[in-house]
């Protein structure tokens, strides 16, 4: 009891160093155990929360501009990373009980007597070791059923060549960020960066990869609240709501008949894609190792890869970025997307446009500017409505790009029309902590521009919480480029 009792006190003592309060003692309720803080210093419970969730992370890609020298430890680091993470992943294989403690020791055993390894910071053994951990417990929680999301499988062998070199550092005092220069453990001279970090909180860890031959840094920087609110957050200097509808043809369109051309990156580039894989494919023969000339085609296709990864981003961030300027409120569709991209005709476009990514993006920048997110509910027919007279048309076309009203024959373009109607969509919904307001049960519809009351048959959506938290992550971090 006394032990327990010295570390009870000790896990309060480094809770106030922390958070920055006192705390007294601990309520339970059911299963769970609440903190509650000294009262006499005048804070109560609803500070105590505010104060703990004030923090949040952003994350910040960035490329670096690193010497020969610099290059070439970086290799060195995300080999060991990789060998350390493939003899745990063996000795997991090999039928032995995983233990945290017991798996650690033996990779710090092996750094020591390996005089190769010893070249490196020792920060690549222990990351390493935390990145085995991880994959373990996503798969016991997988298998147990208490993680959210896609299963997780048992960790499995990093190849080189296939997978991207990485190179962790999550302790403080194994980097520090000055400026555009890096500084990381191991490394006498400093990396430059491409650019300054566009936040002022503090970096709590970077993770370097190479990809297309070139090495990029993420950044995650823990910043309040008050550091996240934008000056154009202001509400009197927005208008009141917008209405989107994305497309193919089109990226989106907006209900102040605003159409925002689709770049489509890779329909522009795939035909010269498909040549540059059939000469990677003519330098590779069975039995024969990779050969320099094969090693540089790979390199002329991930580069290809990343400009239209990078072509795409452009587009999607330009038109999310301004339309949380602009407006106070946004009304998007809701885009079951993992079952449109079974159809075999449109799955090359749908993945092209990024209908997920726009809406993860809006997401968290409205949630950061303070702008109102709502999204439609699925069954809401947002094209087959007329946004003049309120009447639903039986059918539609896909093919027939005008919308043409057989009540009123109002005549508008259909995207338009469809974002005229999200933009007076009303439902009965709930506020999430994600920043979106998800649809409940059977929605009612507003009035028509003329006054005319109309409403729409839906169905009932119960609402999942878990479904939306893999998508909008931006009370942890979200990556902006």
């Amino acid at each position: 009891m006394k032990i327990a009792g010295f570390l009870f006190l000790f896990g309060m003592e480094a809770l106030k160093s922390v958070i920055g309060i006192k705390v007294r003692f601990m309520v339970s309720k059911g299963d769970s155990l609440y903190l509650a803080p000294a009262l006499e210093d005048g804070i109560g419970s609803q500070e105590c929360e505010s104060k703990i969730s004030a923090v949040i992370r952003r994350g910040q890609i960035i490329e670096l501009r690193p010497t020969k020298d610099q290059a070439e430890y970086l290799t060195r680091c995300a080999g060991t990373m990789r060998y350390i993470y493939n003899t745990l992943v063996a000795k997991w294989e090999a039928g032995e009980k995983y233990n945290r403690k017991a798996f650690q020791a033996h990779c710090i055993a092996l750094r020591q007597s390996t005089d190769w390894m010893q070249e490196v910071s020792s920060r690549a053994t222990y990351e390493a070791c935390d990145n085995f951990h991880a994959a373990a417990s996503n798969f016991f929680m997988s298998c147990k059923g208490q993680r959210n999301g896609r299963s997780f499988n048992p960790p499995r062998f990093k190849k080189k060549g296939k997978c991207l070199p990485t190179v962790n550092f999550s302790h403080e005092t194994q980097f520090s960020v000055q400026g555009r220069n890096l500084r990381i453990s191991g490394l006498k001279t400093n990396i430059r960066l491409r650019e300054r970090g566009r936040f002022d909180g503090a970096v709590k860890s970077v993770s370097i990869k190479q990809r297309a031959g070139k090495w990029f840094a993420s950044f995650v920087f823990e910043l309040t609240k008050e550091q996240l609110v934008e000056k154009s957050s202001n509400a009197k200097t927005k208008r009141e709501t917008v209405g989107i509808d994305f497309g193919l043809s089109v990226l989106a369109a907006t209900s102040d008949r605003q159409i925002i051309e689709n770049p489509r990156a890779l329909h522009k580039k795939l035909r010269l894609l498909k040549r540059r894989q059939r000469q990677v494919s003519k330098k590779l023969c069975e039995g024969q190792s990779q050969s320099r000339r094969y090693k540089t085609a790979s390199t002329r296709i991930s580069r290809l890869h990343k400009k239209i990864a990078d072509q795409r981003s452009a587009a999607q961030h330009k038109f999310t970025s301004d339309i949380v300027k602009r407006f106070g409120k946004i009304v998007i569709e809701d885009l079951q997307v993992a079952e449109m991209i079974k159809n075999r005709k449109f799955s090359r476009l749908i993945s092209d446009v990024g209908w997920a990514t726009l809406r993860y993006q809006l997401a968290y920048k409205s949630k950061a500017a303070g702008v109102e997110l709502v999204v439609a509910d699925k069954w809401f027919a947002s094209s087959k409505i007329c946004s003049f007279c309120g009447q639903k048309a039986e059918k539609l076309a896909l093919e027939q790009r005008i919308f043409n009203c057989p009540h009123c024959n109002f005549i508008e373009n259909r995207d338009i029309n469809a974002a005229l109607n999200l933009a007076t969509y009303i439902p009965k919904t709930v506020a999430t902590d994600q920043g979106e307001t998800q649809n409940v049960q059977q929605s009612s519809w507003k009035t028509s521009p003329q006054g005319e009351a109309w409403n729409s048959d839906v169905a009932n959506i119960t609402f999942n919480r878990g479904s939306l938290s893999k998508l909008v992550m931006s009370e942890h971090m979200a990556v902006i480029y």
